[in-house]
């Protein structure tokens, strides 16, 4: 990721599309002055329901982020 990109780890957003415990969703984050949208996982078997606040605990490529609820 170029260096002029905010880092995503230990941000918090919110969940656009529902996290499955065993599956994907997406999250919002504000960044670079705009909202963005990445591919969420949750830890642990987790699920987090639309609209619920998420803080980013992993990113695994470049849209690809690991959550976990607040």
């Amino acid at each position: 990721m170029p260096d002029d990109f905010e880092s995503v780890l230990g941000k918090q957003g919110r969940v656009s599309v529902a996290i499955p415990a065993a599956g994907a969703g997406q999250i919002i984050l504000l960044l670079n002055g705009g909202s963005e949208a990445f591919t969420a996982y949750c830890l642990g078997g987790e699920e987090l329901a639309m609209n619920a606040p998420a803080v980013v605990v992993e990113q695994t490529g470049p849209r690809t982020v690991f959550v976990t609820g607040c």
